[in-house]
Order: structure tokens, then sequence, then C-alpha cells
């Protein structure tokens, strides 16, 4: 069953609203139920377990590797409010320090000034004006010292020139994300690693 449809324009947003969330309730174990009469409106009716209290015994310790990162600084560029905020929500409970800005031209004027502090730039392609491999490239060139992921929910966004980076495909789990942080992060550090 794929969720995945879009009535934009080319280069005007990926559509993938429906696709999170399908992917957020999976996750969940959930399940998600759809409504939809023409002339009247669609219904989206989520249904979420309840949630257990944790006892004591079952509290873990912070993960060491995600940890390790902890104090340093991840620039999060996504133009689509709601997915933003869920991944600095997710990013956030993982112990990253996040700045989200909403265009390559916002990242742009937040690097300029605090490029030093950030040790990786997660940006989604598919932005306006200036799109996430053209923002990729920049940072490369000016900021080498900063890992990059790139995040995408359209196959045909991905060219010769986004290759050479780590590629995040949407929707994804949050261990995915953590992953291709912590794996663009350590080959940045250590070049001879393999990008995949």
């Amino acid at each position: 069953m794929s969720l995945f449809f879009t009535t934009k324009k080319t280069d005007k947003g990926s559509g993938l609203g429906l696709s999170m969330v399908y992917g957020f309730i999976r996750q969940s174990k959930g399940r998600i139920k759809i409504e939809s009469s023409v002339g009247v409106g669609t219904s989206v009716y989520l249904q979420l377990p309840l949630a257990r209290a944790l006892t004591p015994a079952s509290v873990s310790l912070p993960n060491p590797s995600i940890t390790f990162m902890s104090k340093q600084t991840l620039l999060l560029v996504e133009d689509n409010a709601v997915l933003r905020a869920t991944l600095i929500e997710q990013l956030q409970l993982e112990y990253y320090c996040v700045v989200a800005v909403s265009s390559a031209e916002e990242a742009m004027v937040y690097l300029a000034n605090s490029a030093s502090k950030v040790m990786c730039l997660l940006s989604d392609i598919g932005l306006l004006e200036i799109d996430g491999i053209a923002l990729a490239h920049y940072v490369r060139e000016h900021y080498p010292h900063i890992a990059i992921v790139l995040m995408t929910g359209n196959q045909t966004n991905i060219t010769k020139q986004a290759q050479e980076f780590m590629i995040l495909h949407k929707p994804f789990k949050t261990a995915q994300l953590l992953e291709h942080i912590q794996r663009a992060t350590r080959r940045h550090t250590n070049k001879d690693l393999p990008l995949k």
C-alpha cells in the first residue's frame, strides 16, 4: 500500500505528508484510517497504542555513541514546517543541539556567523530557490569541516551532483536518521570509509 501522491508541480514540494504520517504510524505500531468524499472533504483517523509508564528498571542510559556529539550543533534545513518540527523533536531527544531553518539562504546566513559550531548539515534536497544539492556543495567548499546528509522523497531529485553525499530517503525511521548522521560524521573525519 502506498500513500505517496502529490498535487504539487515539480519543484513545489514533494507531497510526502501522508507518507510521513503512514511511516510514523507504522513505526508506532498504530493504525491509520482515511475517509474521503468528493465535495465533502477528507478525514484522517489515527489510532496509537497507549503509552506505558516507565519503571525505574526499564530506564536506560543514553547511548554513548550519540551523546559524544551532544554539545555540537546540527544544522537542519527543511521547508516543511511540520516535518521540521518532528525532526527537531527526534534529534533533541537524542541529545543533539539543533539549529533549524527553512531555506538554504537562511542556512548560509547562519553559517556565515556560526559555522565553527556546526558538525553536520542535514538538508532536504527539494528546497525552493537554492536546492539542497547546491547548498551541500556550497558548504563543502566554504566549510569543509561540516559533514553532510541530504534527505529526499523524490528519486528524480538525485542527480550525479548529489551522489557524492550521504542520501536519506523519506519516509525514514528515527534509527535510520541517526545512523546516517553518525556514518556521515565518522566518514567525514575518516575519509577512507565508503559512502554507503
